[in-house]
């Protein structure tokens, strides 16, 4: 026997609750990794008055989250294998969520690059372990479809995030749109555990 065939042994199936709430947890992941992404956009302004930055500066803010979220992405299918999808969701959850809050009390923007740059591993490894986590609950010939609904997770999160800086920007300022970041903290310790 294989050692595939080894392991694929050991595999439980799932129940269709746990599938459920596995769906759901994920979702939510992504609607809060979509959030966090769209936060910078709705904040530039404030931070170009704030830090006097150039528009090459703030364009550059994008650029060092997009590689993050790259090398996070690596770093994120890395800890999948070794440590295991459900802690790697939890810890890309607690990298960007404290990483992104922390964002809130920068005071230049050499500070605020070097945050951003750093909470963009979170989002890119969360993206990719709430994916593989959930493909390895959802049986193969739903498997697309529902990892297609997924990522609609990333779009509501677009609307919650605009919903957020509509309200939280005019009145308390774009710092009090990233503390609200650490409200995600405590959501990884009840994500469920797979069978692989």
């Amino acid at each position: 026997m294989t050692d595939l065939a080894r392991e694929l042994e050991k595999i439980k199936p799932t129940t269709k609750r746990t599938q459920q709430i596995a769906f759901i947890f994920a979702f939510l992941a992504l609607l809060v990794d979509g959030a966090d992404m769209l936060l910078l956009s709705f904040s530039l302004n404030s931070l170009k008055a704030e830090f006097g930055l150039s528009n090459l500066q703030a364009g550059t803010l994008g650029s060092f989250t997009l590689a993050g979220m790259a090398i996070g992405g690596f770093m994120g299918g890395w800890a999948c294998d070794r440590l295991g999808r459900v802690r790697t969701v939890v810890i890309s959850i607690l990298v960007f969520s404290i990483l992104t809050a922390a964002l809130g009390f920068a005071q230049n923007f050499e500070q605020f690059a070097v945050l951003r740059f750093l909470s963009a591993f979170g989002i890119g490894s969360l993206y990719i372990a709430a994916n593989t986590l959930m493909a390895e609950y959802v049986p193969t010939e739903y498997r697309t479809t529902v990892l297609g609904t997924l990522q609609a997770g990333w779009t509501v999160g677009y609307i919650v995030a605009t919903v957020l800086a509509g309200w939280i920007i005019p009145e308390y300022g774009w710092r009090t749109l990233f503390f609200y970041c650490h409200y995600s903290l405590g959501y990884g310790d009840f994500y469920p555990e797979t069978g692989s």
